[in-house]
């Protein structure tokens, strides 16, 4: 969906937004994902995905890259954009940190070098929308 009010809150369903009577237009975008067009024979050191709420789907079509890269991976996961697609945060934990073997942090956290946050610490960010902004690492 094309919001053309407010191109930023674009993405593949329509979901919630901050901003009433938002001008919506559907339009056909052609997809594909990472571990088809990236080369296996390339190092991917990084990943940044805010693509409202469909994340999981961005990261399940990039697993094998992710898993033989273990790239640091900067992320959008909460309520209003993940859950739109019907994903909760189990989910995203146990493709990135059991699939992958990541872990994932908050911003702060990460670049302080803290522990990152167990499965329950993840979903309680999510569920109580205390932050949405999170880092998958190795």
């Amino acid at each position: 969906m094309h919001v053309a009010s407010n191109p930023g809150y674009s993405g593949f369903l329509k979901r919630r937004y901050d901003r009433p009577n938002e001008r919506v237009e559907q339009i056909v975008v052609r997809t594909d994902t990472l571990d088809n067009i990236v080369d296996p024979c390339d190092q991917i050191a990084l990943i940044k995905a805010d693509v409202e709420g469909a994340e999981y789907l961005v990261f399940k079509g990039a697993k094998e890259t992710i898993k033989r890269c273990k790239p640091v991976i900067v992320f959008e996961c909460g309520l209003g954009g993940t859950d739109v697609y019907g994903v909760q945060p189990e989910q995203m934990y146990e493709l990135l940190c059991g699939d992958c073997d990541l872990r994932i942090s908050l911003l702060q956290d990460f670049l302080d070098e803290s522990p990152p946050l167990t499965l329950r610490q993840f979903c309680e960010q999510f569920h109580k929308g205390l932050n949405y902004y999170f880092v998958a690492h190795p």
